[in-house]
């Protein structure tokens, strides 16, 4: 586990992203090189990620290993989901036919393959986490205008006055 007391009051403010991988190797890699950014929770089995998950608040993002058992370990991403976490698998090529049809459910939002790539795997986490915090942000918005806002403003009478061009 990366958790120590003095980075309980980190975990309590920023994003909090979960990994669950059997190398600890692979385990600490992708750890440090979110660290920065992130709140990083790590456990080496789905057992120590619920018992990490239970003790801390909630995670908004998991990195989940896909191992030799496919079938439970996408049970376990899964469950993951229904508790509200965005899911990326962690694979080691080939990806699993399994993870594909996943995939495509919306079980899994994402993959990254394994060994890691640590450019690639931070610039994906960047990306979900964008994405997250735009999804929960309650000041969110769009940036696409509807027929009936780009006609208020092209027909606003302000505008025709000054002698803008309509």
């Amino acid at each position: 586990m990366f958790v120590h007391n003095s980075t309980r009051a980190i975990i309590m403010t920023r994003m909090r992203i979960l990994i669950v991988n059997s190398d600890n190797i692979e385990l600490s890699l992708m750890a440090a090189a979110l660290a920065d950014g992130y709140a990083v929770i790590t456990a080496r089995n789905m057992k120590e990620a619920l018992f990490f998950l239970n003790r801390f608040p909630p995670c908004r993002l998991t990195c989940f290993e896909v191992n030799s058992d496919v079938h439970t370990a996408v049970n376990n991403m899964r469950k993951l989901r229904k508790i509200g976490m965005e899911v990326i698998a962690l694979f080691r090529p080939p990806c699993p036919k399994l993870v594909h049809e996943e995939i495509k459910s919306g079980n899994i939002q994402g993959l990254c393959k394994l060994p890691i790539n640590i450019r690639a795997f931070t610039t994906s986490i960047r990306k979900f986490s964008a994405r997250l915090y735009l999804k929960d942000s309650p000041l969110r918005h769009s940036n696409i205008l509807t027929k009936e806002e780009i006609s208020f403003i092209l027909d606003f009478p302000h505008n025709s006055r000054q002698g803008m061009v309509k």
